[in-house]
């Protein structure tokens, strides 16, 4: 039959094991939460940056468009002298 300090000592042990084992939960615990806070405040700013480029994209379609519509404008008139030149001079 064991000793009762030999149980008590045993009992200790796994207390401390038992201590040691919830802290590292604990810890994890914070670790996830910590990981979380993090993750939300990237998505919060991947948030932001998106919305921020939104109306430059949007800007730089317009201004494309209306490059792109001058330059048939002029294309036309250029083509329309062209045309004018050759069938006064024929």
């Amino acid at each position: 039959m064991p000793d009762i300090q030999d149980v008590l000592d045993d009992c200790q042990k796994q207390c401390d094991a038992l201590v040691k084992e919830i802290e590292s939960f604990k810890a994890a615990r914070q670790l996830n939460e910590q990981a979380t806070k993090s993750l939300d405040a990237t998505s919060l700013a991947l948030g932001k940056t998106a919305r921020a480029i939104e109306p430059f994209t949007a800007m730089r379609m317009n201004l494309i468009q209306t490059i792109l519509l001058s330059m048939m404008g002029a294309n036309t008139v250029l083509f329309l002298i062209i045309m004018i030149t050759l069938w006064v001079k024929g």
